[in-house]
């Protein structure tokens, strides 16, 4: 990947506005439901609905995404699913313990959820033996 890649820490919308469909974005914005303004070990909650517009705007481009964005951990689920109108493929993966569950003292697997764009969707299922996921939905 070398001379291939660039990293950056400008904010995403800037980020997403230079994006071509040569480039693949992948997102990881901060959890739905588990960020909030008393812990400043995190950036405060990404607005849902201003997400939503920013992915459907990366599909008008023909950008390739993948975001890791909500999920569940000892029966509990966080965040809202992205809307089904961005015809992105949602899928399951099994992230194992939870390292925030073994610090309370509790032993409770994590479910994190990545969304696929559109277009990347019959390349990750021809593959899906390279991932170790639980359940994929469409």
């Amino acid at each position: 990947m070398n001379g291939k890649t660039l990293f950056s820490t400008l904010d995403y919308h800037d980020v997403l506005e230079a994006a071509t469909p040569e480039d693949l974005v992948y997102m990881n914005p901060p959890y739905q439901g588990v960020t909030n303004i008393q812990d400043n070990r995190y950036f405060a909650e990404v607005p849902f609905d201003e997400f939503a517009q920013a992915i459907e705007i990366l599909n008008k481009k023909g950008v390739n995404y993948l975001i890791s964005y909500d999920g569940a951990c000892g029966g509990k689920e966080y965040g809202e699913e992205l809307p089904k109108s961005l015809h992105c493929k949602k899928v399951i993966l099994n992230a194992d313990v939870s390292s925030q569950a073994l610090l309370l003292g509790k032993k409770s697997i994590t479910f994190e959820v990545l969304y696929v764009s559109k277009a990347l969707i019959p390349t990750f299922d021809m593959q899906p033996q390279q991932l170790s996921f639980l359940e994929a939905m469409t």
